[in-house]
């Protein structure tokens, strides 16, 4: 194979990764959706004040999370042919909140949230982060009418076997989620007063997920510091 026919696929590859990816109507989403509540503060702040992106953060671990979310709603659908019984990637909204559910099984009153991550990282799932976005989904669903009982998260090893699927599952709590609706309210109320939350995650972090690191910290987050 010649370079130039390397450096083709290359770009016709990340090229239709990126412009499928920014299709989505996750990526073209201004609001604060559940994935980010809980998180770091200061990016949310960022996003609220609708701050210029100064870090590329595109990775193949998000896109291929995207993709297998999409592959696995497709095979779903399969165990519920008629839809009378799965919402599947539903679009719902309350409290001002935006969300896409990724699963919801009507007669078991279940949210489910589908989650990807490696093998090395299956010691920190789930986080409490995570636990809040599926709270606040189900907070969400029984706004708009459902009766969600118990919610679960299932992350997959991308470089694992299926054997090594976690499943967390506990009962729906109000509670969790109304105190992420207030972290929320918070973050909006710094924002309004245009007062900077600290920096919350460290560098390694910023430097791969976040749109507004700035290691000089003199237009963006230069991320936390150790001491």
């Amino acid at each position: 194979m010649s370079e130039d026919t390397g450096i083709y696929l290359y770009k016709l590859l990340t090229g239709a990764l990126i412009a499928q990816d920014n299709l989505r109507d996750r990526s073209l989403q201004t609001e604060i959706g559940p994935s980010q509540i809980g998180g770091c503060r200061r990016q949310v702040y960022y996003q609220l004040t609708e701050k210029p992106v100064l870090n590329e953060t595109e990775s193949m671990a998000a896109i291929l999370g995207t993709f297998i979310h999409a592959g696995i709603a497709e095979a779903i659908k399969r165990e519920d042919p008629f839809g009378d019984n799965f919402l599947i990637e539903q679009k719902i909204d309350a409290f001002g909140i935006p969300a896409h559910t990724d699963l919801y099984i009507k007669d078991r009153q279940l949210v489910v949230d589908w989650k990807t991550t490696t093998r090395k990282s299956l010691r920190y799932f789930p986080s409490e982060q995570q636990i809040m976005q599926v709270q606040i989904y189900a907070h969400i669903l029984k706004a708009n009418g459902e009766d969600p009982k118990t919610v679960s998260l299932v992350t997959i090893p991308r470089d694992g076997k299926m054997e090594e699927i976690l499943v967390h599952h506990e009962p729906y709590d109000p509670a969790k989620a109304e105190a992420g609706l207030k972290w929320l309210d918070e973050v909006k109320e710094a924002a309004k007063n245009k007062e900077i939350p600290s920096p919350e995650k460290p560098k390694h972090f910023c430097a791969m997920y976040c749109e507004w690191y700035d290691e000089t910290g003199e237009v963006g987050c230069p991320s936390l510091k150790r001491g």
